[in-house]
């Protein structure tokens, strides 16, 4: 009897472990049902996510061609450095050691790592390392597991700092704006390390120059270290555009504004802005503001130091003063007033008008106060109230040069395809004709062409000067310094093909300092020799000295301008 109690006893401790046994069986084969059947797809992009990465391929973006096909802005290759996240934080030695290789603080790299909300995605570090920096990190790859060395086209500037207010720059999409696309428009191609215009022509045609990425899918080990390529999604570059810009005008512009702007920065010069147009269509054919900065910067990545430059330099230059910067026209306003008066015969080209030197109504003085006397009409009306900028200038003077006609300033003339065929051509558009007789726009180029002849205000800048011009030179005051300076020109005279403006900021007298560039780019429009060039230099320290006596002294009727 004992016996067979003990061994009931036993049995129900068998029973008792056998159906916990079983038990646990049943939750782990349920678990595992889940994991494997309902949850599998889960755990098994989770696996494959720490196995393999996609890395981002950089599109290259459009090429910029001027007019006759040289290329202004285009891309190059170049190697940039990456991390590859692996889950776990940076060690400490690794990131000493990358940092001293790339000439970076430690902090700086940390902060890009610690900012990165994208997974598994690659973290750009550095842009156009190289060659020496790339051999380094080479030799010691073995200490840096997770970096990889790329080839990736950079956006390149070949002529630096060369109407970088029109071509604008780039820059690579931030966490926040990246967040932002993608909350707009869920399908959009831009993705982490995608680089986006930032300014300029850059922005205005991003979505044509940007092309689309690509990205390679690499099979990674533990530590995050490249170990083959499993697959490949080519990049599709952007389409290039075709810009009205002729290299050979824009470089002379450039040149001609940094010459002066080292002659007249002692004097209190600040900047300068200058635009050529052609006059029978709008097509711009150069355009310089003054100071410029350089967009290679941006593109490979811009460091403190550089952007606390360009940010505290008083003279602006991301700004584009010929289409952004306002200022009072000075003389050349005579050609809209004069007209105006002419054509509503409330003067005569021959009537005579007292200059004090002082508004009658108003504390308003002529630039630097002088006093002219009697004047005949020619020279009777000068500063405004009104604001214009260079771009509104060189309109107006194409309308007097063409016959009336206005066209729109444009700076495209094509975007093409990928294929390189023409997907949209740009060209001349009439906004309309100026209502005023042939006889009164024949008068005030009459008055223009006087300007430039002998006995004129820019009559010593183009003597000799092979091509008839037609110009005006222009003071105009400046509450906050020194006068602007103002020229405003057409070539040829009976035929005109090139529209010219220029402003100094605060330079002065516009013969002296706006004159000599509008003569240094018209010589370069015709192919004026270089001898002839030469010889003008010192026409123009001469005109620079006969226009500030001509301009401070009393003018007698007969005097032109």
């Amino acid at each position: 009897m004992l016996e067979s109690l003990y061994k009931r006893k036993k049995t129900s401790r068998f029973d008792v472990l056998f159906y916990i046994v079983m038990g646990i069986f049943i939750i782990l084969g349920l678990r595992l049902f889940a994991m494997q059947i309902l949850e599998g797809g889960y755990y098994q992009a989770k696996a494959e996510g720490n196995r393999l990465r996609i890395v981002p391929m950089t599109a290259a973006r459009g090429v910029m061609y001027d007019r006759n096909g040289q290329i202004l802005v285009g891309s190059r290759p170049a190697y940039t450095i990456s991390i590859m996240p692996n889950g776990k934080p940076l060690d400490d030695d690794e990131l000493a050691k990358l940092a001293a290789l790339l000439h970076k603080k430690p902090e700086d790299i940390q902060k890009k790592v610690n900012d990165h909300k994208h997974g598994y995605e690659p973290i750009r570090i550095a842009n156009d390392i190289s060659m020496d920096v790339v051999t380094s990190i080479e030799e010691h790859r073995h200490e840096l597991p997770g970096v990889s060395i790329d080839v990736e086209p950079l956006r390149y500037y070949p002529y630096e700092t060369m109407a970088s207010q029109l071509f604008g720059y780039v820059g690579e999409v931030s966490e926040d704006e990246l967040a932002e696309i993608k909350e707009q428009d869920p399908n959009t191609t831009v993705g982490a390390g995608s680089i986006l215009g930032r300014a300029g022509l850059e922005k205005l045609y991003d979505s044509v120059l940007r092309g689309v990425d690509g990205g390679k899918q690499l099979e990674v080990d533990a530590s995050g270290r490249p170990v083959a390529e499993v697959d490949r999604k080519h990049t599709v570059p952007g389409s290039n555009i075709h810009l009205t810009i002729d290299v050979n005008i824009q470089k002379a512009a450039e040149e001609a504004v940094k010459k002066e702007l080292d002659q007249l920065r002692s004097s209190g010069a600040t900047g300068a802005a200058v635009v050529a147009l052609d006059p029978n269509t709008g097509a711009v054919l150069a355009m310089v503001s003054a100071p410029e900065f350089n967009p290679n910067w941006f593109a490979k990545g811009i460091t403190s130091a550089q952007w606390n430059q360009l940010n505290n330099d008083k003279s602006h230059p991301f700004e584009n003063k010929v289409i952004a910067g306002e200022y009072p026209p000075g003389s050349p306003f005579k050609i809209v007033t004069g007209t105006a008066a002419l054509d509503l015969k409330k003067v005569t080209p021959d009537e005579m008008i007292f200059d004090s030197g002082k508004h009658w109504l108003i504390d308003k003085r002529n630039a630097e106060g002088e006093a002219l006397g009697w004047l005949n009409f020619n020279r009777a009306f000068g500063q405004s109230f009104h604001l214009v900028t260079p771009l509104q200038m060189a309109v107006l003077l194409s309308q007097v040069a063409n016959g009336g006609i206005r066209y729109q300033p444009y700076v495209v003339s094509r975007v093409d395809n990928p294929d390189g065929t023409p997907a949209e051509i740009f060209g001349p558009k009439n906004l309309g004709v100026l209502p005023v007789p042939k006889n009164i726009m024949d008068l005030i180029r009459e008055g223009l062409r006087d300007v430039t002849s002998e006995g004129g205000t820019a009559g010593e800048l183009f003597k000799g000067f092979p091509v008839a011009v037609a110009g005006k030179t222009g003071t105009a005051e400046n509450a906050h310094g020194r006068d602007h300076g103002w020229f405003v020109a057409y070539a040829p005279y009976d035929k005109p093909q090139i529209v010219v403006v220029a402003l100094v900021e605060q330079g002065g007298f516009g013969a002296g300092s706006a004159g000599p560039i509008v003569r240094d780019i018209l010589s370069a429009y015709f192919n004026v020799p270089t001898s002839s060039s030469k010889s003008t230099d010192t026409k123009a320290t001469d005109a620079k000295t006969t226009t500030n006596k001509k301009e401070t002294q009393e003018i007698k009727p007969s005097v032109k301008e």
